[in-house]
C-alpha cells in the first residue's frame, strides 16, 4: 500500500484537509466542476437522493478493495453488485483507496478513491461515480479536470507513474469504466485551476 502523505489530515465531519497544521482552502472537485448558484441550488436540493448512494457505494467500494465484510447495502445493492462484477476490480491489487492529496502552495486538498494494479499489470487512479438510472451511465462524461488534479498533487509527494486514469460510473445494475490520458487530464485540471484561481485574485 502507498503510505499516506506525511503532515496531511482529512476531517471527514467537517470535510476539510489541514496539510502541516495549514488548512487547504479549496478541494480538487469544486475546482475541476464549478457551479453556477443555481446548479448549486439544485444539486442541495436533490442531496437527499445522491449523498446516501453515493455514501453507500464508496463505502462497499472500500470495503472490497481493503478485503473486509461489505456492510448491507439495502436499497443500493443493484449499484454495489454491478460494482463488483466489473473486470476492473478482478485480480486487482490496490495500491491506495480513499487517499489524500494536497496542493500545500495553492492551499488544496482532495481525496481520490483508488490506486489500484490491473490483472493485466495497468496501473490506474480512478474516481467512483454514481449515477441514478442505467441510462445515466451512458450519459455520464468522464472527470478529467478532477482525475488530473489528484494526479499532479500525488506526484508532488510520490515518484509514481500511472497509466490510465479511469472515471469508475456505477449505476443499478450497470457500470463503465471510462480511461483517459494521464497528460490530457493534467492539462484539463491546470486550465480549470488557473481559471478558477483567477477569478479569486490568486
Amino acid at each position: 500500500m502507498l503510505p499516506p502523505i506525511p503532515h496531511l489530515t482529512f476531517d471527514a465531519d467537517k470535510h476539510r484537509y489541514h496539510y502541516k497544521g495549514e488548512r487547504m482552502r479549496w478541494s480538487v472537485s469544486k475546482i475541476a466542476s464549478p457551479l453556477s448558484a443555481r446548479s448549486e441550488a439544485y444539486i442541495n436540493s436533490t442531496r437527499h437522493i445522491w449523498e446516501p448512494r453515493g455514501n453507500t457505494v464508496h463505502r462497499a467500494l472500500e470495503a472490497v478493495l481493503k478485503q473486509e465484510q461489505i456492510v448491507d447495502a439495502g436499497e443500493y445493492g443493484q449499484w454495489v453488485n454491478a460494482m463488483q462484477q466489473s473486470w476492473l476490480l478482478q485480480g486487482c491489487e490496490v495500491l491506495a483507496s480513499e487517499y489524500s492529496v494536497c496542493d500545500p502552495q495553492r492551499l488544496i486538498g482532495g481525496q481520490l478513491d483508488f490506486i489500484l494494479r490491473t490483472s493485466k499489470g495497468t496501473l490506474v487512479l480512478g474516481d467512483l461515480k454514481t449515477v441514478e438510472t442505467v441510462e445515466a451511465v451512458d450519459r455520464r462524461k468522464p472527470a478529467e479536470a478532477q482525475l488530473g488534479g489528484y494526479l499532479e498533487m500525488l506526484q508532488g509527494f510520490h515518484d509514481l507513474w500511472v497509466d490510465r486514469l479511469v472515471t469508475f460510473v456505477v449505476g443499478p445494475g450497470r457500470c463503465r469504466v471510462l480511461s483517459s490520458l494521464p497528460d490530457a487530464c493534467v492539462e484539463k485540471w491546470q486550465a480549470a485551476r488557473s481559471t478558477f484561481l483567477a477569478a479569486r485574485d490568486v
